[in-house]
């Protein structure tokens, strides 16, 4: 006995610890780790890091360029011997080592216009990562709110059901009393049998609306997944549909990260442009440097001897130089190919406006849509609500009537599919009107959400 009362506490235990690591995920959760997660915002950061690699060089470009050298040569044969100058045949060694220092004065402003148009790139991608996260977050709002609309629904069809058994259990002691035809029980048995099979789809669409979230999420579809209901009040707030249409999208244009996204790369295209411009200028770079050499064959020059011992470091402070260089470039015919690059990037500003205008223009006509759809939502939320009402009064008259045998089966049918009917249309306007606001609030600049 006291065996299996242990076991008995065991398996409570384990059932308490399995509750207890149950996750259930908030929208600010599902959107926290899709952003964190999401394969689409992973390769748009990867993105931002080549604008920001590309960026760092671009300013480093205008630094000069250090190197050194070092060379040991065995040599066989004929060479030239880089003391005297003269061709020899003898088996010798011989090396050098330098360094040199080389930087661009002036190439058109080529380095400066550079450096500007990757940070303009760099900023657009920026602005790309943005609104791919808002994209998504969007998309998770629209798939959580499904996820809420089905559940309610999937409420109002079990309550419809349980209703169902208890007048079909009602009837059926009813009719062992004699005081309902058969016919009436054969009525409310289909009415049960098609309540359960809307609860069975209804059921399956609430599945299918937690795979399209966890879908976007990038979920493995067999891991268990629940949703925290949040606190959504019947009155929902609809103060944002007082501000005018053009309001919104005036706020939307000045924040929309698309429309940045554009306005910069249109910046680039215009510093592309005074990129070709500076290769008609001339360039002038400076080069300087110094090094030494050595060679077995070398003769020391302090020594009368004519084979003295010359050390490699003696050899290389006697050897030692320097040198300074000035190079000046001037473009004078090289085949129109600065010139067909001008062309290339004045078409390319040309096409950059065009895709400013084309985002804005796409922008107008989201903002507008959605502010449309917003108040089709509200009416038809505030006319859903009153055809409830008016259902719930009517349902409950031909409840009484029927129970007190004023009216058929039929009419009291076509009251309850009324009221289920209207019941489940005012679910379903609130959630769309719930979307349709979010979408809104997005536009002038909130945050995402519904908390």
């Amino acid at each position: 006995m006291i065996k299996v009362n242990i076991i008995s506490l065991l398996l409570v235990l384990l059932t308490i610890t399995s509750a207890k690591a149950q996750k259930y995920w908030t929208l600010a959760d599902c959107i926290d780790y899709a952003l964190e997660n999401n394969i689409r915002i992973k390769r748009q950061e990867l993105q931002v890091k080549q604008g920001q690699y590309n960026y760092r060089q671009s300013m480093l470009n205008a630094l000069p360029g250090i190197n050194a050298h070092a060379s040991h040569n065995y040599s066989r044969g004929r060479s030239l011997d880089l003391i005297t100058y003269e061709y020899i045949d003898i088996p010798h060694e011989s090396g050098s080592m330098s360094m040199s220092a080389s930087m661009n004065i002036f190439s058109g402003l080529y380095n400066y216009h550079n450096i500007r148009q990757e940070r303009h790139n760099l900023q657009a991608s920026l602005y790309e990562v943005e609104g791919a996260k808002d994209e998504i977050s969007l998309s998770i709002v629209a798939a959580f709110l499904q996820i809420l609309y089905e559940k309610e629904m999937l409420e109002i069809d079990e309550k419809q059901l349980m209703l169902s058994e208890l007048q079909l259990e009602n009837a059926r002691v009813s009719y062992e009393l004699g005081d309902v035809p058969k016919s009436r029980l054969y009525e409310l048995e289909s009415q049960n049998a098609a309540y359960r099979h809307i609860l069975t789809l209804s059921r399956n669409r609430l599945k299918s609306s937690y795979l399209d979230l966890k879908h976007l999420l990038q979920l493995d579809m067999e891991e268990e997944f629940r949703i925290r209901m949040p606190e959504i009040t019947y009155e929902t707030d609809k103060s944002i549909l007082m501000y005018p249409v053009d309001d919104i999208y005036s706020e939307a244009e000045s924040s929309y990260p698309f429309v940045k996204g554009a306005e910069y790369l249109l910046k680039s295209s215009k510093k592309a442009l005074d990129i070709s411009r500076s290769q008609l200028f001339p360039s002038l770079s400076v080069t300087a440097g110094m090094g030494s050499r050595y060679s077995e064959l070398a003769r020391n020059p302090r020594e009368n001897d004519e084979t003295p011992d010359y050390p490699y470091d003696l050899q290389m402070s006697d050897n030692f130089g320097q040198y300074i260089s000035f190079s000046l470039s001037i473009p004078i015919f090289n085949r129109w190919e600065t010139r067909t690059r001008i062309s290339r990037a004045k078409t390319n500003i040309l096409d950059a406006e065009y895709r400013v205008e084309e985002v804005k223009q796409q922008l107008y006509s989201q903002v507008h849509q959605h502010y449309n759809d917003a108040l089709a939502a509200k009416d038809n939320f505030e006319s859903a609500d009153k055809s409830r009402l008016y259902a719930d009064e009517a349902f409950n008259y031909a409840k009484r009537q029927f129970e007190l045998g004023l009216i058929n089966f039929v009419d009291y049918q076509y009251a309850q599919n009324n009221y289920i009917t209207a019941e489940s249309e005012l679910v379903r306007a609130r959630y769309d009107l719930i979307l349709r606001l979010a979408f809104l609030d997005y536009y002038m600049g909130n945050p995402i959400g519904m908390e």
